[in-house]
């Protein structure tokens, strides 16, 4: 069983085809939130997955929570709170990329209000996989108490996957959550970064650089780098293989794209029978490809729409076969 944790918002997505009468741009509200996006997305490959974040009594937290259930995923924690909905505002870039505009002081997303035993009293006795990421670890006082959360976990042999999704309006100091970022890669058995990522939170150097660092100093089972439209790299501690993108007939846009891989990569390791880190780490490049093939094929049939909507499992199996 998968407990996926973090942060759930609106994203309020810009229609660059529609205009209002008076010329304004339309923004369309979609349920979104990188952790929650994971959470849908291994619901709809038919995973037993929960999702582990508050949610708010308002309508946007009701629109959320029944996008959720309607997918498969069940949220472990069914009180409501008072406080709002977190949102984003993405708008589009002249070459098609999303940027994104965060609201999300306060609001029913953040966990600053509970404790770490509190969080882990939620996570079902036999999660196997912990995965946490995003917004959820990049506000300092948030990023301590999941910190907290991962090391309870993996006191009970839970695997921890992370996804780091670096947001860099919502650091304050670049060298204070790259510490912490550390101590959490420190914990990791699956670690999915983008090499947008690595070049903010390593500066200076290349994104292969950063890679090779990380590989070097953390005893990671299974490291992922996602390169956009150039695919990604996967190493495992035996072997190494570059996977390309799935190219759907039609593109809608990459919103969710990422968070798309990350479910596929781990339902697809659920599915091989490849969740121990001794597993992980003995993969060798047939299997690292079929993974990240996988994954691939998640993510490009989630960008052939507007906002995140992944695919199913039987969706995907009709591309990939068994």
């Amino acid at each position: 069983m998968f407990t996926i944790a973090g942060e759930s918002l609106i994203d309020f997505i810009q229609q660059p085809a529609l205009k209002t009468e008076t010329g304004y741009p339309v923004y369309e509200a979609f349920p979104g939130g990188g952790p929650f996006n994971i959470a849908r997305a291994m619901g709809r490959l038919s995973e037993d997955v929960g999702f582990l974040c508050p949610f708010s009594r308002d309508t946007l937290g009701a629109l959320l929570l029944d996008t959720l259930k309607a997918d498969g995923t069940r949220d472990l924690i069914s009180d409501a709170i008072a406080a709002p909905t977190s949102m984003a505002v993405v708008s589009f870039t002249d070459d098609g990329q999303p940027a994104y505009q965060f609201y999300r002081e306060g609001t029913a997303d953040r966990v600053d209000q509970m404790t770490a035993d509190q969080l882990v009293a939620f996570v079902p006795d036999n999660c196997r996989v912990f995965h946490l990421g995003s917004l959820a670890t990049a506000v300092k006082v948030d990023a301590k108490i999941w910190a907290e959360v991962v090391e309870k976990l993996v006191a009970r042999d839970v695997l921890i996957s992370l996804d780091p999704n670096v947001r860099p309006s919502f650091i304050t100091d670049m060298n204070d959550y790259r510490t912490w970022m550390e101590a959490l890669f420190a914990q990791t058995s699956i670690l999915k970064i983008s090499d947008e990522d690595l070049e903010i939170l390593y500066p200076g150097q290349s994104w292969t650089a950063s890679a090779e660092s990380i590989k070097a100093r953390f005893d990671l089972p299974l490291f992922i780098v996602t390169r956009g439209g150039e695919g990604a790299r996967l190493w495992s501690g035996a072997a190494t293989a570059d996977v390309p993108v799935f190219t759907p007939e039609q593109f809608g846009d990459t919103v969710g794209a990422g968070d798309s891989f990350m479910a596929g990569t781990l339902a697809r390791l659920r599915e091989q029978g490849l969740l121990t880190r001794g597993a992980l780490a003995e993969m060798d490049a047939a299997a690292l490809t079929d993974v990240g093939g996988f994954a691939a094929t998640v993510a490009g049939l989630n960008v052939a729409h507007k906002g995140c909507n992944p695919p199913t499992r039987e969706q995907v199996l009709a591309i990939r076969g068994g």
